[in-house]
């Protein structure tokens, strides 16, 4: 891993062309997911094959979701289907900052198809147009036991992506975020495709009281007798 970090290091330093960047992040990444799947194998726990070839079959539904959803970084992102359940993580004080008046927690929805991709364009060089698709996956369940209670799905942005049995290590990552191509997207008489609601600070603790009387919870989103027994002994100092 520290090789793959040592080497988007020296393209940013370097000022080397996007396309090394982008292939600099993919290897990190591949790395980043092989470590976790090794890991994961030797205390036994369930995995999705990790394939050699590795094409975007695997990435959307293979182990890279489970690595996303518990902390490891992927080009993936981690969405909720449940306004609420993305909320309670905006707000919740086990996620959110050191709370001070001038900083504002924020959800972001996305708006999409009922379709397993969709696209859009941006200007490029030229004149010309760029296309990006947008590729989403619900993970099994066998492998963590979160997805379903959050309503979990996960996107993958790629650029000009038309083969979806292409080589994984083929494809390589995109350097701007979503929120950044999609600030820039065309899409003509169209409502916009990401919208940001924000809060400030101040509010989130009644917030994450309000979504806890829609049972909407950390015990809730993540089943487990840890966090039971941390409900119970909430309940109870707390006489609800």
């Amino acid at each position: 891993m520290k090789l793959a970090q040592q080497k988007v290091l020296e393209s940013e330093k370097t000022g080397g062309n996007k396309k090394t960047l982008r292939r600099a992040i993919a290897d990190a990444e591949w790395e980043c997911l092989g470590q976790f799947a090794k890991i994961a194998n030797r205390m036994g726990f369930a995995m999705p094959q990790l394939l050699s070839s590795g094409n975007l079959k695997w990435l959307l539904e293979g182990v890279a979701p489970v690595a996303q959803h518990h902390g490891v970084p992927t080009r993936l992102l981690d969405w909720s289907e449940c306004p609420m359940s993305a909320a309670y993580f905006a707000t919740a004080a086990d996620w959110r900052p050191n709370p001070q008046l001038n900083q504002r927690l924020a959800v972001f929805a996305i708006r999409r198809p009922n379709a397993k991709k969709f696209g859009f364009e941006i200007p490029w060089e030229d004149g010309k147009t760029r296309k990006y698709k947008i590729f989403k996956r619900t993970p099994s369940q066998v492998f963590t036991p979160y997805l379903i209670p959050q309503r979990s799905l996960f996107t993958c942005c790629l650029p000009g992506y038309q083969d979806r049995e292409a080589q994984y290590q083929d494809t390589p990552a995109e350097e701007k975020g979503l929120d950044e191509l999609l600030e820039i997207a065309t899409s003509p008489n169209e409502t916009p495709m990401l919208r940001v609601l924000t809060v400030s600070t101040e509010h989130a603790d009644e917030i994450e009281l309000r979504l806890n009387r829609c049972g909407i919870s950390r015990l809730s989103l993540m089943p487990s007798h840890d966090n039971l027994g941390k409900e119970t002994l909430l309940r109870l100092y707390d006489g609800n």
